[in-house]
């Protein structure tokens, strides 16, 4: 998210409303550690269908969680 903030794609609060709503315990979403075996998932990615490395690592981490990806990206 830092990046995206950085690069003016997203609000500069986003980071911070995000990481508000992750603390309540109510709310559904879950932060998840960027580990090895995510990091493995990234050889089934294809450079060529996803060239921006933050990509990738969205697309390994949907991968080895068997969920959808949510984007604004085509």
């Amino acid at each position: 998210m830092i990046y995206l903030i950085e690069r003016h794609r997203i609000p500069a609060n986003a980071l911070t409303d995000l990481l508000g709503v992750i603390a309540d315990p109510k709310n559904v979403l879950r932060e998840v550690q960027l580990d090895s075996r995510i990091v493995n998932k990234m050889a089934e990615v294809s450079r060529e269908d996803i060239p921006d490395f933050p990509d990738r690592i969205i697309a390994a981490t949907d991968l080895y969680f068997n969920v959808p990806v949510l984007s604004r990206d085509g």
